[in-house]
C-alpha cells in the first residue's frame, strides 16, 4: 500500500543518507591513512639520516682518537730528541771550555 511504499522510500532515502556517511567517512580514512604513510616515511628517512650521521660521527671519534695517539707519540719522540740535543750542546760546551783553557795554557807558556 502507499504507507509502506512511502516508509520503503524513507527507509531507502536513511540508507542512502547512511551508505553517503560511511563513504565520506572512509575518504577521510583514506586520507589520514595516506598522512600516516606519508609521515611514516618522512620519519624513517630522519631515521636513516640520524644513523648514518652517527655512524659518520662515530668513525670521525676514532680517526680523531688515532690522531692524538700519533700526535702523542710524535711529542714524545721529540721530547727525547731536544733533550739529546740539550745533552749534546752541553758535551760541546763543556769541550769547548776544556779547549779553550788548554788554548790559554798553552799560550801562557
Amino acid at each position: 500500500t502507499q504507507s509502506e511504499t512511502v516508509d520503503a522510500v524513507e527507509s531507502m532515502r536513511a540508507g542512502t543518507a547512511d551508505v553517503e556517511t560511511g563513504v565520506e567517512l572512509a575518504g577521510k580514512a583514506e586520507h589520514s591513512l595516506s598522512d600516516i604513510v606519508s609521515s611514516y616515511v618522512t620519519v624513517n628517512d630522519m631515521v636513516q639520516q640520524i644513523a648514518t650521521a652517527a655512524e659518520e660521527q662515530s668513525t670521525s671519534a676514532v680517526e680523531i682518537a688515532r690522531h692524538i695517539e700519533s700526535i702523542a707519540g710524535t711529542s714524545k719522540s721529540v721530547s727525547s730528541g731536544i733533550q739529546e740535543i740539550a745533552r749534546s750542546a752541553r758535551e760541546l760546551a763543556q769541550s769547548a771550555e776544556r779547549m779553550h783553557a788548554e788554548v790559554s795554557r798553552l799560550g801562557a807558556r
